[in-house]
Parts: structure tokens; C-alpha cells; sequence
């Protein structure tokens, strides 16, 4: 587990002890982690997760459930940016299906299972809401990959 947008500079701005190119088990969550626990109310304050206003709460959390799917299926996306079950605007879509559904394949390729993410890149092929669109630009605002 890494986290690395987080360099030396930033480490000791916020008083980081961990490493963040190998955090220990428990001190990151995961987009599957973080929706799940934006969807059951398990954090105290959910409109504090993320970058409030615009992209915080459940917005974020599906935001990043999809960017972990995107890129655990082979696919490069710059930070902040989005398309089809990722986009803000999606969140009142009636996606929840396939958000349960990328839900249990990110769990299973979290335990190693080699159907999980057999399952996972068939669907990312598949499904629209998780293919990057065809003539997709880049945000202005979001780097490269």
C-alpha cells in the first residue's frame, strides 16, 4: 500500500511517521474502503472527506472507488479526473449496482483472487460507465499521467 502523492515535503508538513511508499495495514482506505464506509455512515463527519465543496463525501468516495478500479484494470488516470460511475454529477445515476458489483471485485483482488480481476477487466471493457470515452480530454486542471 502507497500513497504517492505524498512526498518528503508534504510528509513533514503534516507530521507523517509512516512510510508512505509502504503503509502499514489499516492506515489507508482503499476506494472500495472509503465508500463502503461513506455508504454505512461509519465516519463521523463525511462531508469532511475529500475537497469540500464540490468533491467531498460520497462524491469523492465514488470518485475514488472508480479510480482504483481504473487503474487495477490497466489504465492510467491523472488525479482528480473522471468519466461515466466517477464523475460528480453521477452520483444520483442509479449506478448502485455496479458500484456493488466493482465493490466485491475490488475486495476480491485485494485477497489476490485471479477471477476477481479477470471479472474486473472483462467489465471494464464492457461496461461504458467504466471505459474512458472515446476523444476523452484530459481536464485542464488535472497532470498528465
Amino acid at each position: 500500500m502507497a500513497d504517492p502523492q505524498i512526498d518528503d515535503v508534504q510528509r513533514k508538513a503534516m507530521r507523517l511517521t509512516v512510510d508512505t511508499t509502504d503503509l502499514p495495514p489499516g492506515s489507508f482506505l482503499t476506494g472500495w474502503q472509503l465508500l463502503d464506509a461513506l455508504r454505512s455512515g461509519r465516519l463521523a463527519d463525511p462531508d469532511r472527506v475529500g475537497f469540500p465543496p464540490a468533491n467531498a463525501g460520497l462524491t469523492y468516495g465514488r470518485n475514488k472507488l472508480f479510480a482504483d478500479f481504473v487503474s487495477l484494470t490497466g489504465r492510467e488516470i491523472p488525479v482528480h479526473a473522471w468519466w461515466g460511475i466517477g464523475e460528480p454529477a453521477s452520483a444520483e445515476s442509479g449506478d448502485d449496482a455496479l458500484l456493488n458489483r466493482v465493490i466485491v471485485l475490488l475486495q476480491g483482488i485485494d485477497l489476490n483472487d485471479p477471477a476477481a480481476l479477470d471479472e474486473a477487466l472483462q467489465l471494464a471493457e464492457t461496461d461504458p460507465r467504466l471505459r474512458r470515452p472515446e476523444g476523452y480530454a484530459i481536464p485542464p486542471w488535472a497532470p498528465e499521467p
